[in-house]
C-alpha cells in the first residue's frame, strides 16, 4: 500500500493499479513512478496542461517491457488523483490531472536488465485537436454538399451548437475516447445561452469548432467566454468573469514578511523566487479586423482611418468613444497596430458595426484587467516546504477570508483562483488571477511544490492570435 495520498494510474499499465506505489524488491518486473520525476502543469485559459514523470521497471519481464507498441494503450488515458484526506486509510481521491499520453522516451537503465521511460502526457482538453467535425444536415430536407457542416437555419444558441457539435462527434466516439473526453453526456452550461448567426463549419477539428462558436458568441455582446474539459472529462463552457472578487479564494495570502503566519485568519505565507514581469510585446492600441475566410473581402474594406465614416467599419481604436473605440484611458508611447483575424461573420451593413463594436471591447478589455493597450503584468512565485496535519505533503490548506469577519478553510491550490499577493516593496499589493500553475515533488520525500504565476492575462487564446499562430 502507498504510504502517501497520492495516485497516477495509466491505463492498462498493471491494470488500474497505482502505479505511485513504493517500489517493492520483491516485483522488480511491476512498473513504478519515480516521485520525484512528476511534473504536473495546468492553467486557467482554455489551454489544457501538461505532465511528464519517469516509469522505472526494474527488470523486463519475457514480454519486453511495458511501454513497447501494444503492450500499453495508445494514447493510454493518464489520471494523477490526490486523498480527500492525508491521513491513513487512503480511501477517497479526487482527480487533479486527467489526460493522454503523447510520447514515450525509453532509456536502458544501467543494470541492463530494465528500463526507464519518460512520460509525457497532455490534458483532456487537448484531445479536441483529435477529433474531427464534418459532413451533416444543412436545415430540413436538405443534406450537406462537400464535406460542409451547418448548424441549423433557426434556433441558433452558442450553448446549442455545442450540443450540436459534440453530438456530432459523439456518433463516431467510443468508450476509451469517453473516458478522457465524453461526448456522450453534452456539455456543462454556465450562464444563459447567447443567439448567434448561422455558422458553417470546414472540415476540422473539434477545438476549432467550438472555438468558432465562442467567437460567434462574443461578438454579440463583448464578453468574453471560455470553453475547457473538466478532470471528470466532461466540456465546460461559459462567460468568463472579469471582475476582480472582494477577497482571495486561494488557501494563503502571499507576502514577503518573515513573520507570516499560516495558521492566521487569513492564513499567509511566504513566497519563494517572488518575481514581476511587464510584457510590452502583446499591447495593441489600433486593431484591423478580418472576418471569416473570404466574407469580409466581399466589402469594399475602405475605411482608412478610425475616424472616417463607418461604411466599412473594421478598424477600432483603444482610446476612442464608441462607435469607434472602448474609450480607454489614453496612455503614452506608439500608436502599435494588430491585425485580427475572427471567424465571425462580419460582412454586410446589417448588425456589422455592431458585431465589430462587441469584438472590439472584448479584445480590449478595460482600463483595469484585462487591457490589451497596456503591458501584461505577470508575478511569479514558489510554494516550498510542508507543515503538520494537512499541510504534512506541502502547503496546501490554509483560512481564506468570506467577509469582512468571517473566514473558511480552504484545501488546495488552482488555477483560476485569485490570490491576495502583498508585496509592496515590488509595487504589488491586490488580488491577482492565478493563471497557471505547477507541481513538482521534492526529490526524497512526496511533498508538493509550487510554481504560481498569477498575472493580468488576455483571456483564451488571444495572445496566439495577435502572435498570427491562429487564424
Amino acid at each position: 500500500m502507498a504510504t502517501h495520498p497520492f495516485k497516477l494510474i495509466i491505463e492498462g499499465v498493471n491494470g488500474t493499479a497505482n502505479i505511485l506505489e513504493d517500489y517493492s524488491t520483491a516485483s522488480p518486473e511491476t512498473p513504478w513512478v519515480d516521485p520525484s520525476s512528476i511534473q504536473l502543469n495546468a492553467d486557467a485559459n482554455g489551454q489544457g496542461g501538461s505532465m511528464s514523470f519517469e516509469v522505472v521497471q526494474v527488470k523486463t519481464p519475457a514480454a519486453g517491457p511495458w511501454w513497447r507498441s501494444g503492450g500499453v494503450q495508445d494514447c493510454a488515458r493518464v489520471r494523477f488523483q490526490v486523498a480527500s484526506t492525508i491521513t491513513a486509510p487512503f480511501t477517497s481521491y479526487s482527480t487533479e490531472f486527467l489526460g493522454f499520453i503523447e510520447s514515450i522516451d525509453a532509456t536502458l537503465e544501467g543494470s541492463g536488465v530494465g528500463t526507464r521511460a519518460s512520460i509525457t502526457a497532455t490534458a483532456a482538453s487537448n484531445l479536441a485537436d483529435r477529433m474531427l467535425v464534418y459532413r451533416g444536415i444543412v436545415g430540413t430536407g436538405r443534406q450537406a454538399t462537400g464535406s460542409y457542416w451547418y448548424y441549423p437555419k433557426s434556433g441558433k444558441t452558442d450553448q446549442g451548437a455545442i450540443t450540436a457539435l459534440l453530438s456530432l462527434v459523439n456518433g463516431r466516439s467510443d468508450a476509451t475516447t469517453r473516458g478522457i473526453f465524453d461526448t456522450s453526456t453534452g456539455a456543462v452550461f454556465t450562464g444563459a445561452a447567447k443567439a448567434i448567426d448561422s455558422q458553417e463549419f470546414k472540415p476540422s477539428t473539434l477545438r476549432s469548432a467550438l472555438d468558432q462558436v465562442v467567437e460567434a458568441a462574443q461578438a454579440e455582446d463583448g464578453f468574453a467566454r471560455r470553453w475547457w474539459v473538466s478532470n471528470q472529462g466532461v466540456l465546460n463552457y461559459g462567460e468568463v468573469s472579469t471582475t476582480t472578487p472582494t477577497y482571495g479564494t486561494a488557501p494563503f495570502v502571499i507576502t514577503l514578511d518573515a513573520n507570516a503566519n499560516t495558521a492566521g485568519s487569513p492564513s499567509k505565507i511566504v513566497a519563494r523566487n517572488f518575481s514581476v514581469q511587464m510584457d510590452h510585446s502583446s499591447i495593441a492600441k489600433r486593431l484591423r479586423f478580418v472576418g471569416k475566410d473570404a466574407d469580409s473581402q466581399l466589402d469594399g474594406n475602405t475605411q482608412a482611418s478610425p475616424t472616417s465614416p463607418q461604411t466599412k467599419p473594421y478598424i477600432r481604436q483603444y482610446n476612442l468613444a464608441a462607435p469607434f473605440g472602448p474609450n480607454l484611458t489614453t496612455r503614452t508611447g506608439p500608436m502599435v497596430e494588430k491585425i485580427i483575424q475572427t471567424a465571425t461573420y462580419i460582412r454586410s451593413n446589417s448588425g456589422r458595426s455592431t458585431k465589430i463594436n462587441n469584438l472590439a471591447n472584448y479584445y480590449f478589455g478595460t482600463n483595469t484587467y484585462p487591457n490589451l493597450s497596456a503591458p501584461v503584468r505577470s508575478v511569479s512565485f514558489e510554494i516550498a516546504g510542508a507543515g503538520t496535519g494537512n499541510n504534512a505533503y506541502g502547503w496546501v490548506y490554509g483560512n481564506r477570508q468570506l467577509t469582512a469577519s468571517t473566514y473558511t478553510p480552504q484545501n488546495g491550490w488552482a488555477a483560476g483562483q485569485w490570490v491576495k499577493i502583498e508585496a509592496d516593496a515590488m509595487g504589488i499589493n491586490g488580488l491577482f488571477r492565478i493563471e497557471s500553475i505547477s507541481m513538482s515533488i521534492e526529490p526524497g520525500s512526496h511533498i508538493r511544490r509550487f510554481s504560481i504565476t498569477a498575472e493580468r492575462k488576455r483571456k483564451g487564446g488571444l495572445s496566439k492570435i495577435l502572435a498570427g499562430e491562429l487564424s
